[in-house]
């Protein structure tokens, strides 16, 4: 098992351009903890923040780490298309894509925004909420487009549980996921959330 941090967000979820002053805490944090391997994966809709050179520039000055050049793909009704783009354009730059969802029926919002993303859960059928999450998870999977399929469990996040055993949602999904020869992030946000 590899123990790192695949999954990072310096921009801070808005356009904001790499520098070696941005990142270099990351690496001075990860290193703090114990970690040898980062990646830096901002959502695939500030991909306009991405640097490579200056990536190339922190590895230089932080050699005793394994430092990836990553972005979290996910299913943005509005991003996602030119997200795939900018990953296919870099795909020779890119060490590691993380795949993931979240999004469910609402284009401008993400389902697991808190607190305002609970509402979409209201007055729906949550079986079916998590059978619709699962399939988008599995169509993220089949885009040929990520390494890692990214908090698979975040559809949980409001505390909503289905009535139905959710171990064969799950089940069918791990599987596709390993047919596709693809990771899951273990991902401890789900702990506190």
């Amino acid at each position: 098992m590899l123990f790192s941090d695949y999954h990072t967000h310096p921009q801070g979820h808005r356009v904001q351009l790499y520098t070696l002053d941005l990142l270099q805490p990351w690496c001075d944090s990860a290193r703090a903890r114990g970690l040898t391997n980062l990646a830096f994966t901002d959502h695939d809709r500030y991909h306009a923040g991405v640097d490579f050179d200056v990536l190339d520039r922190l590895r230089d000055a932080n050699s005793d780490l394994k430092i990836r050049a990553g972005i979290e793909l996910d299913n943005d009704p509005v991003n996602s298309d030119a997200g795939r783009r900018w990953v296919e354009r870099h795909w020779d730059d890119l060490d590691f894509v993380l795949g993931s969802v979240h999004f469910l029926d609402q284009p401008d919002e993400m389902f697991d925004s808190v607190p305002a993303g609970a509402q979409q859960f209201t007055g729906r059928a949550i079986d079916q909420i998590y059978e619709d999450y699962f399939r988008r998870v599995r169509e993220m999977a089949a885009s040929g487009l990520v390494d890692c399929l990214a908090h698979i469990d975040l559809v949980k996040i409001h505390g909503h549980r289905p009535s139905a055993d959710v171990r064969t949602l799950a089940a069918e999904t791990l599987a596709f996921v390993a047919s596709r020869q693809l990771a899951i992030e273990l991902s401890t946000a789900g702990w506190r959330k």
